[in-house]
């Protein structure tokens, strides 16, 4: 009986182990990659990743090349270098929709440089950006310093110097001055667009000041309206500033003391500030990776301030329930910081960065792409569409049919009820954290991968599907009867 119980037992773990597979990370294509690099660019193209500029990790070399990674074929394809701008780190780069717009940076012989070119990926082509009228020099440190697209010109706010912005028309090749009326000279800030205004919070001012106020730029008329700082974050520099949702995200950042790790979630419509949960919030660092993937908040990697240890672990932030849910370490990248990431609309992929094992070695031009739960619709009832099978059978009423309509990773909690049935295609994969209990019908013409699936009642079970996981029979059919 002993023995019976530990191989039950192994078999359950074995089967967690597998399940638990669909968050997880999956490495980068290591064929033909660009050369490993740190403070370079990575940009989301809508289909594949372009990576350009940044520096050497053992000898800080400016680098002036790039690539564009596949994740669907895993693949790298080389970037034309003619007419492309000259070797930099920390550039800006900006996706408009057609091209890139690579901007800005440092190039190790002047500093700061104000130049900059269009990529164009479908003809591998780059374009010139006029410099009349352009903004003077500047670096970018991290995302949230980054320009903001609009949707029809590129706005950059700020310098290292403390004067003022341009916005940049790549169609009419046109930079503009932007008022600065309202505005007070800090440095150092983030800066987010709204859909209809640029947000800049937190910055530096004349040493040793820091603020934590809070500006909303309209562009359309040029008017410029603090927002309220009452409850926001302490005073900072550098924070991660990003959109979630109708909400703005402020979390980490620096003075010249502190590293942060603590933040505020700011309302738009109500003008109010509200802390961020600190429990399962990562540690103190810079140097990382920030994004947002529209209804999280995800840091990953970086290190402490004086670059020792480096870091591979990081956490995603949920506003709605304001706390915070630690990524996954399985398949995780190797320790790094000065790395570059983008989100796909479903993952996450970082690449390269400061990973080396020891100071002057090399780095690995190596990566890793970050599956989450579900991101887009996954499930259809009567022509509407959910995120998830939990909300979707939340929703479904007696007699509905569920279609999954896209591949499905979920912690699953909802039992299916009878007169549902639940229809997985032969083209997805439905994978389920957790135990699902049928009280239905399932028809799986797919493939099911599953911690337990249990059968009560009258639960049945067709189609000619793969079934993977463990299986506990109460009901009256089961795969394989």
């Amino acid at each position: 009986m002993k023995h019976v119980i530990v191989v039950f037992f192994l078999k359950i773990l074995w089967i967690n182990h597998l399940f638990s597979q669909c968050v997880s990370w999956a490495p980068t294509a290591m064929t033909n990659p660009p050369a490993a690099r740190k403070e370079h660019v990575a940009v989301w193209t809508g289909d594949r990743m372009f990576i350009w500029g940044g520096e050497t990790v053992a000898n800080s070399i400016k680098l002036g090349d790039g690539a564009l990674y596949d994740p669907l074929s895993d693949t790298w394809t080389p970037v034309s270098n003619l007419n492309a701008p000259s070797p930099r780190t920390n550039a800006a780069g900006v996706w408009t929709g057609t091209e890139i717009i690579i901007w800005g940076g440092a190039d190790g012989i002047t500093g700061e440089i104000n130049t900059g070119a269009k990529y164009n990926p479908l003809t591998d082509t780059w374009s010139s950006i006029s410099q009349v009228n352009t903004f003077r020099p500047k670096y970018f440190q991290k995302t949230s310093e980054m320009p903001v697209w609009t949707g029809s010109e590129m706005i950059i706010m700020g310098d290292h110097n403390g004067s003022f912005g341009r916005s940049y028309n790549p169609i009419n090749d046109v930079w503009t001055a932007i008022p600065n009326s309202g505005f007070p000279k800090f440095n150092y800030f983030s800066q987010i667009w709204t859909g209809t205004d640029v947000l800049i919070w937190g910055g530096a001012g004349p040493y040793p000041t820091y603020t934590n106020r809070g500006f909303l730029y309209n562009p359309a008329t040029q008017i410029w309206s603090e927002i309220s700082n009452i409850g926001a974050p302490s005073a900072r520099a550098l924070p991660d500033l990003f959109l979630v949702g109708n909400k703005a995200i402020v979390w980490g950042g620096i003075d010249d003391d502190e590293v942060f790790n603590d933040g505020g979630i700011y309302d738009f419509t109500s003008n109010t500030w509200v802390p961020m949960a600190t429990i399962n919030s990562p540690s103190k660092r810079v140097a990382h990776i920030s994004i947002s993937s529209g209804t999280k908040f995800i840091v990953w990697g970086g290190s402490t301030r004086t670059t020792q240890p480096k870091y591979n672990d990081g956490a995603e932030f949920d506003p709605i329930a304001n706390s915070w849910t630690p990524l996954t370490q399985n398949g995780v990248p190797s320790r790094r910081r000065s790395s570059a990431g983008v989100w796909t609309g479903s993952k996450m992929i970082v690449w390269s960065g400061d990973n080396s094992l020891y100071y002057g070695a090399p780095g690995i031009p190596d990566g890793g792409i970050l599956s989450f739960e579900n991101a887009d619709p996954v499930v259809e009832i009567n022509g509407t569409e959910y995120s998830s099978i939990n909300d979707a059978i939340d929703a479904s009423a007696p007699n509905d049919t569920l279609i999954i309509t896209s591949d499905v990773c979920e912690n699953i909690s909802a039992s299916l009820p009878d007169t549902r049935v639940l229809i997985i295609p032969s083209q997805y994969k439905v994978d389920l954290i957790g135990t699902l209990t049928n009280n239905g019908i399932i028809i799986n013409d797919g493939t099911i991968k599953a911690i337990g699936l249990t059968f009560n009642n009258n639960g049945l079970y067709k189609g000619t599907g793969n079934f993977i996981g463990y299986f506990l029979n109460n009901g009256s059919v089961k795969p394989g009867d």
